[in-house]
């Protein structure tokens, strides 16, 4: 993604967060009040504990670095990939005006601060339709179709991927929505070529495809482009899934891929959608556990990639 100037964004205090995670401001008395009290939050101890990292690990056999004993002993291996270019995207579906989200009605309701609404004024707007606003916004970027609502957040703080929809759905809470997807993106980049081969195999064995991938005495043919796992059951009953791939594209350089989690909730469907105001509520409340989920799921993947 393209990088430009940092953007603060309105957080649940009123104040405003800097590209950096730092504070900026506090919202005028005359603002919009904090998120905090448009709906109360719940307690921790109305939220049931769950622990992702100890079910990912149940589920997939591999260990949970959230247990410091298992964590010791699984991560002395020498680590052969890292992950970079993280990003968080969020994805909502249903019916929406976009000539509403100008950079105007984002200052006016103090999701974004005077100095990057004036930025995006001057050089963010890529279209401005009554189908379609696409908008830079420092290290976001934001496209709202008819249909889709995207928003993308390609560095520090990401969660600004929760507080910015959180808050237009919050005001605009009589939308139809019928769809909400909460997104974890990174890239996994390996430096043993040999290693990277193994991990390949490790996610898709090579023999039950004979000598489609293997040639005489044992040479490689080809091998793993696209893996797509799916989650859905045992989740959140509004949790419709949890989907993982990796993708070593074409055009990628080698020993790299694209690592997305995509946490997917089904809002009433497209003939009978939910609200707005259900939206921005559900993406409150489960963002925590999502991003959790995802996190670990990402590490997973980069585990099989260390231990090939």
């Amino acid at each position: 993604m393209k990088q430009g100037k940092r953007l603060s964004v309105k957080t649940r205090d009123g104040g405003y967060a800097d590209g950096e995670g730092g504070r900026v401001t506090d919202v005028d008395a005359d603002g919009a009040p904090p998120l905090t009290t448009l709906r109360p939050p719940r307690s921790r101890a109305e939220r049931p504990h769950r622990d992702i990292g100890t079910e990912i690990a149940r589920s997939t056999g591999l260990p949970n670095r959230s247990d410091s004993a298992t964590s010791t002993r699984a991560w002395k291996e020498p680590h052969v990939a890292e992950l970079r270019d993280t990003s968080l995207s969020t994805v909502l579906l249903g019916r929406f005006n976009p000539l509403i989200f100008s950079p105007e009605w984002l200052e006016v309701n103090n999701i974004i601060g005077p100095e990057e609404a004036a930025s995006a004024r001057e050089s963010g707007i890529e279209v401005m339709a009554p189908n379609v606003t696409s908008i830079n916004l420092g290290s976001m970027k934001l496209v709202v179709e008819e249909e889709r609502f995207v928003l993308i957040v390609g560095d520090e703080p990401l969660v600004r991927a929760r507080d910015f929809p959180v808050t237009c759905f919050s005001l605009l809470r009589h939308t139809p929505v019928y769809a909400v997807g909460l997104n974890y993106n990174a890239t996994l980049v390996a430096t043993d070529p040999d290693k990277w081969d193994r991990f390949g195999d490790v996610l898709s064995p090579k023999e039950p495809w004979g000598n489609f991938l293997t040639g005489p005495e044992g040479a490689r043919l080809g091998g793993l482009r696209t893996l797509v796992l799916e989650q859905r059951l045992g989740l959140d009953d509004r949790w419709t899934y949890t989907r993982l791939t990796v993708d070593a594209a074409e055009n990628l350089p080698r020993m790299h891929a694209k690592v997305n989690i995509n946490n997917h909730f089904d809002l009433g469907g497209a003939d009978k959608p939910k609200s707005g105001a259900e939206a921005y509520q559900l993406i409150d409340e489960l963002w925590n556990e999502a991003m959790e989920r995802s996190r670990t799921l990402t590490e997973k993947v980069k585990a099989i990639a260390d231990v090939a």
